[in-house]
C-alpha cells in the first residue's frame, strides 16, 4: 500500500486536474479509476442513489445538494485512519467539483438562452445591455465562489495533512488557515464551558499579539463580561459586523491597547446541541459574507470532529494500556479472553495477560498461538468438569467457575481457580472473558482448616461422650435416690443436685450447639408440627419454674394462625426455650408472656411473629449490642446475680439466621424486655391431626411389668443406675457389658427390646446392631426394637445410629421419663415375650 503522504499528494493533483474537466461523467469515471489505482481493494462503484443500497457508501454531498455516492465493495476498515480520512475528504471535494460543474452548466445554459434571445431580439440589444451586464456579474461571482470553494478545499487538505503532535499545535495551524482563507488579519479561538458560562483562550494569531499593547491580557472571561464577540454564544448563531465603528447595542468597546478593528466575524462551534468553542476573525480586506460563515463553519466542524476522534483514540489507547497494566500485574493470576467461534466449538485465545508465564510456564505468545498448551496442563478429570460447566454456562449465558489441577512444564502440580463469563459478539462469535488465579496456598489452608475442624469436632464429640457418661451415672443415681424414702431436707438436697446436673447438661448442649452452628453442621429438618404443641411443651417445661418464682406465664396463639405448619420444630423449640428461660431467669416479679401472631403469606411462606415479653430487670442501651455475642452477659462482674455461660442468645441468633428469620430486642432497664422473633414457615399438605406435637408423650408403660429388656452398657455406674431405674419402672432387665455378650444373651432367651450403648469394648453397639439385623443372634431376633442409649450427642449421631438399624435414640444423661416414653413408643400394642 502506498505511503499516506504520497496518496495525499496524488489525490491533490487528481482533484486539481479534475477541476479542469467539464464532463460530469468523465470526472466521476476518472476519480473512480484513480481511487481504485490507489486502493485496489476498495472497488468503488458510482450510484445515483446510494441510500437504497445496503453496502457501505461514500456520499457525494455538499451543503446544498446531493450527487449520489460510491458503493464500497471492499473493506474500508482495513484502511489506516489517516488514509480513511483522506478518502473521505477527497470524496467531499469531488462533490464540490460536481457542484461547480453543475453551476458551470447552469451558466452555459444561461449563455445559450442569451444567444437565442440576441438572435431573436436583436432590435432590443441596447435595452438588454444592463441585464446582460448583471448576468455577466453573476457569472463572475459564481466563478469567484467556485475558486473560493477550491481554496477552502485546499485549505482543509492542508490542515488534514499537517503533522501535529498535540491538539494545541493542530488548532494553531487551523486558526492560521482560517485567517488566510477568509483574507483576515486577526483571529482567535476560545474554548467555551457551557456549564459555567465561561470562555478560556486557546489561540490568538501572532498579528494580534503584535498589535496589542495590553501588558497582561485576560485569558478567561465570563459570558456576562463579554460584549459583541460573546453574542455568538448568547444568540447561538454566527455574528458579522462589517463596520465595527458603527453604533451597535451589543458593543461594550474594547480596552486601551487592544488591536484596532474595523470588521469582525465570529461563529460558535457546536458538539451536538452544546457550544464547545467560538472562533473569530477580523479586519478582512472587504466585507464578510454568509459564504464566509458557511465555509468557516464547515472547516471548524471538520476540525473539531478530528479533535474529538483523536481524543477518543487517545482515551481508548490509555484505557487499553491501563487494563493491560492491571491484568499483567494481577498477583498470582492472569486475565484472558477465549474465542469459541460462531458455532461455539473452537478454542482460541485472543488475549492472555503476562501472568500466564507464572501460572503455566508459557509465554503469552505461545498461549495465543495454541490454546492447547494451557488446556493440556489441566488434569483429565478436571478438564471434563470444565467442559461440562462451560456447556451449562453457555446454554444460559451465565458465569461459571471451577477449581482445577494443572501440571506445569516443570512437572509440579498446583491448584488453579477459573471463573469466566460468555458473551456473543456482533460477529456472532462467542468469547469468554475470564480470570485464573493460583489457589495452591488457599487449598492447603482450606485443607488445614478442614483438618482442624475435623479434629475439633472429634474432640467435642469425645468430650461430650466422656462428660455425659459420668453425668448419666450421677443423674441415674440421683433418680434412684429420688425413688427412696427421703425426709424434706434430703429431698431439698436431691432436687438441688438434679438441677445442677440438668444445668451442667444444658451447658454442655449449648457449647456443642454453638460449635455445630459455627461449623455449619446444623441440618434443618422440615416436618409438619403444631404451634399448640410448642405451647404445651413450653408450659410443661417452664410452668413449675415460673410458679416457684411467683411469676405469671402466659402463652397465647392468635386465632388466625393455621393449626399446622411445616418447619424444623426442634430448632424452633430450642429458640423458644432459650428465650422463655432467659425471660424467667431475669424476672423476679410480674410475669412472662409469649404471643404468637401471623405476619402474612408471601411467595408460599407464612411469616410468624413470636413476641416474648417479661417484666424483669431489662437491659441497658449500652449493652444491647453485646447480648448476642457468645460468652457475654449483661452482668459481667463478680457480684452478678444470674448464673450461666452466656451462650443461649448467641445460639438463638445463629439459629434464627439459619432458619431465614429475624430477631430484634426492645428493652428498658428496670422495666422489662421484649424479644421479637420472626420466622418463615410453609403450609403443609397434610391434615392437622397428622402433624407432630412436640409434647406428645406415650402413655406410661410402667404397668407393663412383663417387658423384658436387654441392657448393654460397659460403664459400671451407668449400668447399675440404668438397671435399677428400669426395674423400678416395672421392667425385667438383663445386662451385658459389650456387644458380643449382648449377642450371646439374645441367643439364650427372648427379649422385647434392647437398650444399646454405642462405645463398648470387644464389640461396639453399632457392630452389635448390624450383627443382630443380619440374624447372627437368630432369625427370630433380627427385627427386635433397639434403642441407642449413648453419650454421642453431636449433630448427625442420631441419624447415623438409626441408619445402622436402630429404632430409637436417647442421649445421655438419661431422664427416666424420656426413656420410658421411647420404650413405650416401640412396644405399644405388642404382647411381652413373657406372655407368649
Amino acid at each position: 500500500m502506498a505511503d499516506t503522504k504520497d496518496i495525499a499528494h496524488d489525490l491533490f493533483l487528481l482533484l486539481l486536474n479534475l477541476a479542469q474537466f467539464s464532463d460530469r461523467k468523465l470526472v466521476i469515471r476518472v476519480f473512480t479509476e484513480a481511487v481504485d489505482a490507489l486502493w485496489p481493494g476498495l472497488c468503488l462503484a458510482y450510484t445515483a442513489d446510494p441510500a437504497q443500497d445496503a453496502a457501505a457508501t461514500l456520499n457525494l454531498d455538499t451543503m446544498t445538494a446531493h450527487y449520489g455516492g460510491f458503493l464500497v465493495q471492499g473493506d474500508m476498515a482495513a484502511l489506516p485512519a489517516q488514509q480513511h480520512q483522506l478518502l473521505g475528504n477527497a470524496v467531499s471535494m469531488l462533490a464540490l467539483l460536481l457542484e461547480r460543474l453543475e453551476q458551470q452548466q447552469q451558466l452555459q445554459d444561461k449563455q445559450n438562452d442569451l444567444a437565442e434571445q440576441i438572435a431573436e431580439r436583436t432590435s432590443q440589444l441596447e435595452a438588454r445591455n444592463s441585464e446582460l451586464e448583471r448576468e455577466v456579474t453573476q457569472r463572475r461571482q459564481a466563478e469567484d465562489a467556485i475558486r473560493r470553494n477550491e481554496d477552502w478545499l485546499l485549505g482543509l487538505v492542508h490542515i488534514l495533512q499537517h503533522p501535529f503532535t498535540c491538539s494545541q499545535d493542530f488548532l494553531d495551524f487551523t486558526l492560521d488557515e482560517a485567517i488566510r482563507l477568509t483574507g483576515s488579519k486577526f483571529g482567535y479561538l476560545y474554548h467555551y464551558d457551557e456549564a459555567h458560562r465561561r470562555f478560556l483562550l486557546n489561540s490568538w494569531t501572532k498579528d494580534v499579539m503584535e498589535a496589542c499593547t495590553i501588558t497582561s491580557p485576560e485569558t478567561s472571561y465570563a459570558l456576562d463580561e463579554t460584549g459583541l464577540w460573546g453574542e455568538a454564544v448568547r444568540q447561538r448563531k454566527p455574528i458579522i459586523v462589517n463596520d465595527f465603528h458603527a453604533p451597535n447595542p451589543f458593543k461594550r468597546g474594547y480596552p486601551p491597547g487592544h488591536a484596532p478593528l474595523h470588521s469582525f466575524m465570529t461563529i460558535p462551534i457546536f458538539k451536538g446541541e452544546t457550544i464547545v468553542a467560538v472562533v473569530g476573525v477580523a479586519n478582512k480586506n472587504g466585507a464578510y459574507t454568509p459564504t464566509d460563515v458557511c465555509q468557516l463553519t464547515l472547516l471548524m466542524d471538520s476540525v473539531w470532529r478530528i479533535l474529538d476522534r483523536d481524543k477518543a483514540e487517545t482515551a481508548l489507547w490509555e484505557r487499553e494500556a491501563q487494563l493491560a497494566s492491571l491484568s499483567d500485574n494481577l498477583p498470582n493470576g492472569m486475565v484472558y479472553q477465549l474465542d469459541f467461534g460462531a458455532a461455539g466449538n473452537e478454542r482460541r485465545f485472543t488475549y492472555v495477560s503476562a501472568g500466564v508465564a507464572a501460572l503455566h510456564g508459557v509465554s503469552p505468545a505461545q498461549a495465543l498461538a495454541d490454546a492447547q498448551c494451557l488446556y493440556g496442563q489441566i488434569s483429565d478429570q478436571d478438564r471434563r468438569i470444565i467442559v461440562e460447566r462451560e456447556a451449562l454456562a453457555l446454554e444460559h449465558m451465565s458465569i461459571f467457575s471451577a477449581e482445577v489441577r494443572v501440571t506445569m512444564p516443570s512437572g509440579e502440580t498446583r491448584w488453579r481457580y477459573f471463573t469466566s463469563a460468555p458473551r456473543r459478539l456482533l460477529s456472532s462469535h462467542i468469547v469468554w472473558d475470564g480470570i485464573e488465579i493460583d489457589i495452591e496456598d488457599l487449598i492447603k489452608a482450606r485443607q488445614a482448616a478442614d483438618s482442624a475442624n475435623k479434629a475439633k469436632s472429634e474432640f467435642l464429640a469425645n468430650m461430650s461422650h466422656e462428660i455425659r457418661t459420668p453425668l448419666n451415672g450421677i443423674l441415674g443415681m440421683l433418680q434412684l435416690m429420688g425413688s427412696t424414702t427421703l425426709d424434706d431436707e434430703q429431698k431439698e438436697y436431691l432436687v438441688t443436685a438434679v438441677k445442677s446436673t440438668v444445668r451442667l447438661t444444658r451447658l454442655l448442649s449449648d457449647i456443642l450447639d454453638l460449635s455445630r452452628v459455627e461449623a455449619g453442621l446444623i441440618v434443618l429438618r422440615q416436618a409438619p408440627f403444631t404451634l399448640a404443641g410448642q405451647r404445651e411443651a413450653a408450659l410443661d417445661i417452664f410452668a413449675l419454674e415460673a410458679k416457684e418464682k411467683g411469676l405469671a406465664l402466659d402463652f397465647t396463639l392468635d386465632a388466625r394462625l393455621p393449626p399446622c405448619l411445616v418447619g424444623d420444630q426442634s430448632r424452633l423449640q430450642q429458640i423458644l426455650f432459650n428465650l422463655i428461660g432467659n425471660a424467667i431467669k431475669f424476672t423476679d416479679t410480674g410475669g412472662v408472656r409469649v404471643e404468637v401472631t401471623p405476619l402474612g403469606l408471601q411467595n408460599g411462606l407464612l411469616r410468624v411473629l413470636f413476641a416474648i415479653s417479661d417484666t424483669g430487670i431489662g437491659i441497658a442501651d449500652a449493652l444491647l449490642h453485646t447480648i448476642f455475642e457468645p460468652f457475654t452477659q449483661a452482668e459481667g462482674s463478680y457480684t452478678r446475680r444470674f448464673q450461666g455461660a452466656g451462650l443461649g442468645l448467641s445460639i438463638v441468633r445463629k439459629l434464627v439466621a439459619l432458619l431465614g428469620g429475624t430477631l430484634a430486642v426492645d428493652s428498658t432497664e428496670g422495666v422489662g424486655t421484649t424479644m421479637y422473633l420472626s420466622l418463615p414457615f410453609t403450609l403443609p399438605n397434610v391434615l392437622p391431626g397428622q402433624a407432630q406435637k412436640s409434647t406428645q408423650q406415650p402413655e406410661d408403660d410402667a404397668g407393663q411389668g412383663a417387658l423384658r429388656i436387654l441392657f448393654a452398657e460397659d460403664d459400671a455406674v451407668s449400668l447399675l443406675a440404668g438397671k435399677r431405674l428400669l426395674e423400678k419402672s416395672g421392667y425385667v432387665v438383663c445386662t451385658a457389658v459389650d456387644g458380643r455378650e449382648a449377642l450371646a444373651r439374645l441367643t439364650e432367651q427372648p427379649f422385647d427390646l434392647i437398650l444399646m450403648d454405642i462405645q463398648m469394648p470387644v464389640m461396639d453397639g453399632v457392630a452389635a446392631t448390624r450383627a443382630i439385623r443380619a440374624g447372627r443372634a437368630g432369625p427370630d431376633t433380627a427385627d427386635i426394637p433397639i434403642i441407642a442409649m449413648t453419650a454421642y450427642a453431636m449433630t448427625g449421631d442420631r441419624e447415623k445410629f438409626l441408619a445402622a438399624g436402630m429404632n430409637g435414640y436417647v442421649a445421655k444423661p438419661v431422664d427416666i421419663a424420656e426413656l420410658r416414653a421411647a420404650i413405650t413408643s416401640l412396644t405399644a400394642g405388642k404382647s411381652p415375650v413373657c406372655n407368649i
